[in-house]
């Protein structure tokens, strides 16, 4: 029992539990990415089976951490510098790591602005009118009519009294809203089909965006009865 009254061991354990805590929020982060592209009635299962799969993973990389850590034989050298079994897991997974956040950025950011119409859903079609029904907003529908217009004769609804925007892409739809709202042409923005952080970029941009002064803050109640 002296390993319990041992420095070293308590440090390890604590460097240890920092390191799974952090690696843990990681994959929550990750699986929510990843989710976040599969249609809404797929999602919890999705997320249910991603955080399973990477329970079981840490798990096992727990339970083979001692023996990688032992690959302490030189494989072979670089300039002078052994290589060993353990610095390649550990430099392969570093890679890894780097590679998979890059592409993820990639997607998340670049990807989704490239040149194509803004996608429609029909959740956000019918919250919207639904909202001008009940004699609370006067809808602006901004991007491809063409796509909007078919959904709105797919779900039988009635877009003869909306007023429309072209947009050719997620980020040129954003761009039009913000604009509008700057101008005072509309009095509030409705995220709809758009990624958040393509919204906030052009909402946070200092040259033609709504900030107003180095901070921005929002609140926003809607209490709508029986809705």
């Amino acid at each position: 029992m002296d390993f319990l009254f041992d420095p070293n061991i308590w440090i390890a354990f604590a460097m240890l539990t920092t390191l799974e805590i952090v690696l843990g929020v990681d994959n929550i982060i990750f699986i929510s990415i990843l989710v976040g592209r599969l249609p809404p009635e797929q999602r919890d299962k999705a997320r249910r089976l991603g955080l399973g799969f990477a329970m079981i993973s840490r798990l096992l990389l727990l339970a083979s951490l001692s023996w990688i850590m032992g690959l302490k034989a030189d494989l072979f050298s670089v300039f002078g510098q052994g290589i060993s079994g353990r610095d390649i897991v550990l430099l392969a997974g570093g890679l890894f790591l780097l590679w998979k956040a890059s592409h993820e950025i990639f997607v998340e950011v670049e990807a989704r602005e490239q040149d194509h119409a803004p996608d429609t859903d029909a959740a956000t079609l019918k919250a919207a009118l639904n909202a001008a029904h009940e004699g609370l907003i006067m809808p602006v529908l901004i991007g491809c009519r063409e796509r909007i217009s078919a959904l709105g004769q797919q779900l039988n609804l009635d877009l003869l009294e909306c007023l429309w925007r072209e947009a050719e892409s997620p980020a040129h739809a954003a761009s039009i809203a913000v604009e509008m709202a700057r101008d005072g042409e509309v009095a509030a923005i409705m995220q709809g089909s758009i990624p958040v952080h393509v919204l906030m970029q052009k909402a946070l941009r200092h040259a033609g965006g709504l900030r107003t002064t180095r901070r921005v803050s929002h609140a926003y109640l809607a209490d709508v009865p029986n809705y």
